[in-house]
C-alpha cells in the first residue's frame, strides 16, 4: 500500500510538472540561438513588465579562457547607453531649477565659461538643449578615447577630457549642417562636465546620488586596462589580431579594448559600466508608469522625450524616440555592445549587454534590439513575481 501511494504521488508530481509551462524557455532558446549565430562569448539580459522584473539571466562566458560564466551580476561596459543616463542627470538638474535647457554653454555667461579659446563664434550660441538633442555639427573626428587632442595641443599623453574639449573648441563647426541632427560623443562629454560644474560633485558621485535611492548600485565609470577592471566585470573581446599603440605609452602595442583607447575620456558619453538589471531599474524610473516612482516628473519626462523642432531627427534628449517608447544602443569597436529599450505598447522594459561587438555580418545591432520582443511573442504567461526584490 505504501509503495502504491508513493507511485501515485510520483505520477501526480510528473503530471503537474509536465503541465506547467516554462515561461522562460522561449526567451532562453532565442538568446542561445542569437549567441550562437553571432558567436558571442557572453550575453546578459534583464526584462521587466509594468515595472516588475520577471527575467534576468546570463549566458556564455565573462572569461572564455578560465570558463567563468556570465551571471546576472556581471558588469559590462554599456557604451553609448551611458548617454541616456547622463541625460537623466541633466534633466534632474533642470527640474531642480539648477540650470536652464536654453542656457548658453560657452562664453562669459556660459556654464563652462572656463574654456576661453574658441575659434568658431557659432560655439557661443550652443545651449544645453542643443547638446542633449545632438544638433551641433562638430567635426566627425572628435578625438574622444585617443591622444590626437593632446598631440595637437602639444600636451603629454594620455589626452585628458579637458584636452579633448579644448582642442575641439579650436576647430570649425560645419555651418551647412549646424542645427541639424548629428550624433556626437562630444555633446555628451560636455554634458558630463556641466553636471560636475552645476552639481559641484564628480560626475559618478552625482549620478550615484540620483540612482542609488531607486536601488541602482552597479553604475560606475569603467577603467581602461584589463588589470584595473572591477570585481564581477567581464573581459572584452575585440579583433584579436589588431593591436594599437598604447594611449599611455606609444612604444607599446596593446589590444584596442585594453589600452588601445582611453576609457576614462569616453566618460559621460559612453564610459559607464553596469549590470542589465540596474539598467532596467533606470528605464522603469523614466517610463511614466504608476507601478514605480519615477526619478523625474511627468512634465520633465515628456520634455526629455521631445524631438528638436523643425528638423528630421530620431533623437529626443538622450533617447532615440519610437512610436510607442524609446531606446538607446551602445557599441564600442573595442569589445562591447548593448541596448536599453522601453515599449509603451506592452509596458516592457529590457536591457542587453554583450562583451564583444561582432565585426562580420550585417544587421547585428538591429537584431539585438529585436531579440527580446521577438522572444516574448512566444511567452503567454509572464510571472507576477517581482525579481527586483532579490536582484
Amino acid at each position: 500500500m505504501k509503495h502504491q501511494l508513493m507511485l501515485i504521488l510520483g505520477i501526480l508530481v510528473f503530471i503537474n510538472c509536465s503541465q506547467t509551462p516554462q515561461f522562460d524557455k522561449p526567451i532562453d532558446d532565442a538568446i542561445v540561438a542569437f549567441k550562437e549565430k553571432w558567436e558571442l562569448p557572453g550575453i546578459s539580459v534583464a526584462i521587466a513588465k509594468n515595472g516588475k522584473l520577471f527575467y534576468a539571466k546570463g549566458f556564455g562566458y565573462s572569461d572564455t579562457v578560465n570558463h567563468e560564466p556570465v551571471t546576472v551580476n556581471s558588469l559590462f561596459r554599456i557604451a553609448s547607453c551611458s548617454k541616456a543616463i547622463t541625460a537623466i542627470g541633466i534633466m534632474k538638474l533642470y527640474e531642480d531649477g539648477l540650470l536652464s535647457l536654453d542656457g548658453k554653454v560657452f562664453g562669459v555667461d556660459g556654464i563652462l565659461n572656463e574654456y576661453e579659446n574658441i575659434s568658431d563664434k557659432q560655439v557661443l550660441d550652443i545651449t544645453v538643449k542643443n547638446l542633449l538633442q545632438q544638433t551641433i555639427a562638430w567635426p566627425h573626428d572628435n578625438t574622444i578615447g585617443g591622444n590626437e587632442a593632446a598631440f595637437q595641443l602639444g600636451k603629454e599623453f594620455p589626452a585628458t577630457i579637458d584636452d579633448i574639449i579644448t582642442y575641439n573648441l579650436t576647430r570649425e563647426i560645419d555651418s551647412t549642417a549646424n542645427g541639424q541632427f548629428r550624433y556626437s560623443n562630444l555633446n555628451y562629454l560636455l554634458l558630463g562636465r556641466i553636471i560636475e560644474k552645476v552639481s559641484k560633485q564628480g560626475y559618478e558621485e552625482y549620478m550615484n546620488s540620483l540612482l542609488q535611492p531607486i536601488g541602482v548600485t552597479s553604475i560606475k565609470l569603467g577603467k581602461t586596462l584589463r588589470e584595473d577592471r572591477f570585481p564581477d566585470e567581464v573581459i572584452y573581446y575585440d579583433i584579436p589580431e589588431v593591436l594599437e599603440k598604447s594611449v599611455f605609452d606609444t612604444t607599446k602595442m596593446l589590444p584596442l579594448s585594453y589600452g588601445g583607447f582611453n576609457m576614462q575620456t569616453v566618460y559621460s558619453a559612453g564610459g559607464l559600466i553596469a549590470k542589465p538589471v540596474d539598467i532596467v531599474r533606470i528605464i522603469c524610473a523614466i517610463d511614466g508608469l504608476d507601478s514605480k516612482a519615477d526619478i523625474l516628473s511627468s512634465k520633465t519626462l515628456e520634455l526629455m522625450k521631445s524631438k528638436p523642432e523643425g528638423i528630421e531627427s530620431p533623437y529626443g534628449m538622450g533617447l532615440a524616440i519610437i512610436d510607442d517608447g524609446f531606446f538607446h544602443d551602445g557599441a564600442l569597436t573595442w569589445g562591447t555592445s548593448s541596448v536599453m529599450y522601453y515599449s509603451g505598447k506592452d509596458s516592457i522594459s529590457f536591457a542587453i549587454t554583450v562583451n564583444t561587438l561582432p565585426q562580420t555580418g550585417e544587421g547585428y545591432m538591429g537584431e539585438l534590439r529585436k531579440l527580446v520582443p521577438a522572444a516574448l511573442e512566444s511567452v503567454t504567461d509572464i510571472p507576477k513575481e517581482d525579481l527586483f526584490k532579490t536582484h
